[in-house]
């Protein structure tokens, strides 16, 4: 269903790669109806590179945020990539296996087959929405040789490995600003709300989803640094029970974790995961929030960064910073 409507796009974009991304778990209530095409930039092109020439200091620095998680996947065409399931608890593996879990999956969710039936994968690609394509990564470098630009490469391989290192910079940053640093807010998937995270003052921790591999590096996460005083949290709902779906329970256990205080900030824990008005309550909880507003900050500067990064090297151990 997809080649078409993808060779027309790639026709008129030859800067893109397409990655077709079909998740028959997390995703089934919409895949019936839905495409998805997660789009990726294999050049910067002649726009990206006018803007950053205009708007960049001679000598600046290109981050790059080189997430290294692959998947198993189908090469359909030239710069078109199919990939069966998508980034949660089950392994890429599990996704072509016919297993006990699928079969029983299928069958809680009214369908006739035993298993999921799909195109053989040709190896392992980039991950459709998380993982860096590697042919931008080498336009980058030449376009920083030839503009007089540094570029230094942030190098992780799952997509939440990056969450601590952010959320002790972070910390740091109040603790520098004289703020207080011991309530952090766990944001789910797209539910991200970084202006208010600064205005009330919250470390932020980005979990991928809803599902027991990011609720596992969370904990894992507060197991290591010093106990915060209070825990928030909102809470992305699929509208269904999906294979390796956290339940409510595991992650109110880590908001029992807070030395004071952990609650849900717009989650109705009697409806999750079917508890669509979270797209819209994560936010409105934001803002009815009781508490103390700060000034939005002055940027953090590249000098204050690399400060942090030398004074807390072992806070990002997943994560290789490249020169």
């Amino acid at each position: 269903m997809g080649r078409e409507p993808v060779q027309r796009l790639l026709r008129n974009n030859p800067d893109l790669a397409v990655y077709q991304l079909h998740d028959p778990n997390q995703d089934r209530l919409k895949v019936p109806r839905v495409i998805y095409f997660r789009l990726k930039r294999t050049r910067l092109g002649a726009t990206y590179r006018q803007f950053l020439r205009e708007n960049l200091e001679p000598g600046a620095t290109l981050f790059v945020l080189d997430c290294q998680y692959q998947w198993l996947s189908t090469q359909v065409s030239d710069r078109h990539i199919f990939q069966f399931g998508g980034t949660g608890h089950l392994t890429p593996e599990e996704y072509f296996q016919d297993s006990p879990q699928i079969h029983e999956f299928l069958q809680r969710n009214g369908s006739s087959h035993q298993t999921w039936n799909p195109p053989a994968p040709d190896g392992w690609f980039s991950e459709s929405e998380w993982g860096f394509d590697p042919a931008l990564g080498e336009d980058i470098e030449a376009f920083a040789e030839e503009s007089g630009f540094k570029v230094q490469r942030i190098t992780f391989d799952h997509p939440q490995d990056l969450s601590p290192m952010v959320a002790n910079l972070y910390r740091w940053w109040y603790q520098q600003r004289n703020l207080p640093s011991d309530r952090l807010f766990v944001e789910s998937f797209v539910y991200l709300q970084p202006w208010w995270a600064l205005r009330l003052g919250f470390v932020p921790f980005w979990t991928v989803f809803n599902d027991q591999t990011s609720a596992t590096k969370l904990d894992r996460y507060l197991s290591g640094v010093k106990p915060y005083q209070e825990i928030y949290a909102n809470l992305f709902s699929n509208g269904l029970k999906s294979l390796g779906l956290a339940p409510i329970e595991q992650w109110r256990s880590i908001l029992d974790r807070a030395e004071q205080r952990g609650e849900f900030l717009g989650v109705n824990q009697q409806t999750y995961p079917g508890d669509l008005a979270s797209f819209s309550s994560h936010y409105t909880a934001l803002k009815q929030f009781e508490g103390k507003r700060y000034e939005i900050p002055a940027p953090l500067t590249l000098d204050q960064f690399n400060t942090f990064l030398a004074q807390h090297a072992e806070t990002h151990e997943a994560v290789q910073l490249l020169t």
